[in-house]
């Protein structure tokens, strides 16, 4: 039996809602290991479009901490995570995430790029 299209979307918005719960307990678990090194905030920014998108820099505060390969893999991983499924489709988005390690709060901002197309017709009568 074919899904409808409702059903579909719905199936989709479960799917992310899954993703995100996910990626936040996965933050979740990193936050006192971050806390131990010493790490007040995490700053990523990402960028797509065309099929392609990613973590652009990822940056742990105060500067200067040593931060295990690993944790900073699974934080860009969890991040990765967070930004909207298809964010880097067609004219794509770009945005950041901001993680405050003491409190745990996560600030997310999301831009999605659009191209805009005016269109001028005119009919004439020769």
């Amino acid at each position: 039996m074919t899904e409808s299209y409702e059903e579909t979307l719905a199936r989709w918005a479960a799917q992310e809602v899954q993703r995100k719960d996910q990626a936040k307990a996965k933050l979740r678990e990193l936050l006192e290991r971050l806390r131990s090194l010493g790490v007040t905030s995490v700053h990523a920014e990402y960028n797509g479009y065309g099929d392609e998108g990613q973590i652009e820099h990822l940056a742990f505060e105060p500067e200067g901490i040593a931060i295990p390969k690993e944790i900073e893999q699974e934080t860009e991983d969890a991040c990765d995570a967070l930004c909207p499924d298809g964010y880097e489709n067609n004219d794509g988005g770009y945005g950041s995430i901001s993680i405050d390690v003491t409190t745990g709060r996560i600030e997310h901002e999301h831009n999605d790029c659009h191209t805009e197309v005016d269109t001028t017709e005119e009919a004439y009568e020769i």
